[in-house]
């Protein structure tokens, strides 16, 4: 059995990780993660929370 991917921007497991993101929504994921980069992608309670953020929602 593979073990459940971890989101790379709040450290939780999760069922599936998504790489399509947005450009706004990917300059306040930036803003407030600097490490990041887009090709490791995030779960869909971060893109969600920063969606809100940007004001932009993700699309998923």
């Amino acid at each position: 059995m593979s073990e459940q991917p971890t989101c790379p921007l709040c450290g939780k497991r999760t069922d599936s990780l998504h790489h399509q993101i947005e450009q706004q929504l990917l300059a306040t994921i930036r803003q407030h993660n600097p490490h990041w980069v887009d090709a490791d992608g995030s779960c869909q309670a971060c893109l969600e929370h920063y969606g809100k953020l940007s004001g932009e929602e993700p699309i998923v």
